[in-house]
């Protein structure tokens, strides 16, 4: 109940702050994402972690609120998760993909220009956790307990243009980051945050 609460609640602010207007701009946009997830144990050192290379997907929609800001709602999923190194003679890496949808709700500020218009943004985003994959199951026994949902934020700047193909296109880059673990004991705390780049293109 609480989770769809604040799902619901993130999808009413556009709304709200439009005054339930039409969106300006509808599109789609494609991501690749460098995801990591740390891990602090208790009473252990952290574990050695590297980023994990992903690929996302969304649909949005964008109002206009008052030239220069605007607001944007998104249905995204996206690739998360981390790599480890194993301590073996072939030094093998291992890999863990962890996926969920997102609803990142966004404020825009956009400095027009004349073919080339830059925007910086930012605001929350519900992570809700959809599947997960780790080598040979390894960190599954961790995977099964992460939150189901994880509210956080994200921030980023770009750029976007009218005149090309699509009546908008764009280019974002985007770092992520949760509010709170998304695993968490007395032995052990897991926590994700990711950098996106994002490729858009908007009717």
């Amino acid at each position: 109940m609480k989770t769809a609460g604040c799902a619901l609640l993130l999808l009413a602010i556009p709304c709200a702050g439009t005054r339930g207007q039409s969106p300006d701009h509808l599109g789609v946009k494609f991501a690749g994402t460098l995801a990591g997830q740390s891990f602090e144990y208790n009473y252990l050192p952290s574990l050695e972690t590297k980023r994990r290379f992903g690929f996302g997907a969304a649909f949005f929609a964008e109002w206009s609120v008052h030239s220069p800001l605007s607001l944007i709602g998104e249905l995204e999923i996206i690739q998360r998760g981390m790599g480890q190194d194993q301590l073996n003679l072939l030094k093998e890496t291992q890999w863990n993909r962890v996926d969920y949808i997102s609803i990142p709700v966004f404020a825009k500020a956009t400095v027009a220009g004349d073919f080339l218009s830059p925007f910086f943004f930012a605001g929350p985003r519900l992570d809700f956790l959809v599947g997960y994959e780790s080598d040979q199951d390894i960190f599954n026994g961790v995977y099964d307990q992460f939150r189901k949902t994880a509210l956080g934020a994200s921030v980023g700047i770009g750029a976007q243009s009218s005149a090309m193909v699509f009546p908008l296109m764009s280019v974002e880059l985007r770092y992520n980051f949760d509010f709170q673990e998304s695993y968490n004991s007395q032995f052990l705390s897991v926590r994700k945050d990711s950098f996106d780049l994002w490729l858009g293109a908007g009717w």
